[in-house]
């Protein structure tokens, strides 16, 4: 094993170690697990019903959730997205066009002004 590889995975296990040791920490992702379980406990209880009433399958109630929850992540995205924007106040590439078309038409303009 290389020297490199024996230290990086001492580190790993150290510090695998002492989050561990880290009593709060321990606490927040074992109450995650429980609420997780929950979810999925309630999830699984519940039947859902398709348009001629029929229950759905396990397999397709997984592929609705799933679409539901790539939709609400799209929406998400696409809100931390645009605050993004906002807050670095990035100009959008047709106004960087635009601003660039101007430049190129602006010597033209000078030329006719000086001829006349």
């Amino acid at each position: 094993m290389k020297a490199r590889t024996l230290v990086e995975l001492l580190t790993l296990s150290s510090n695998l170690y002492m989050m561990s040791k880290d009593k709060e920490l321990m606490e927040k992702l074992h109450n995650m697990a429980d609420k997780g379980k929950e979810k999925i406990n309630s999830f699984m209880s519940s039947t859902t019903r398709d348009e001629d009433g029929n229950e759905v399958e396990f397999l397709q109630k997984i592929a609705l959730k799933a679409h539901e929850v790539k939709e609400e992540m799209e929406h998400k995205i696409g809100e931390m997205v645009s605050q993004f924007y906002e807050k670095v106040n990035i100009a959008h590439t047709d106004e960087i066009k635009n601003c660039m078309f101007r430049w190129k038409i602006f010597p033209n303009k000078l030329l006719c002004l000086k001829q006349d």
